[in-house]
């Protein structure tokens, strides 16, 4: 996931729509986030570890 997320987790979990957790907010993306029908159902059951990538801050530049 965008090291975004892990700045703003708390964000994710102050309660909106009955999100508590970014692991929450991932659960209901699972058909989107899994590859496989065994890898969605993992998600949806919540076994999956959130992994932060580095921020690109290149991103930033202005072209």
């Amino acid at each position: 996931m965008s090291k975004l997320f892990d700045w703003y987790h708390a964000d994710f979990e102050r309660g909106h729509q009955g999100l508590s957790s970014l692991q929450t907010l991932f659960v209901g993306y699972a058909d989107v986030l899994g590859t496989t029908p065994a890898s969605k159902a993992e998600i949806r059951a919540g076994r999956f570890k959130i992994v932060h990538l580095d921020y690109d801050w290149s991103l930033n530049d202005a072209r």
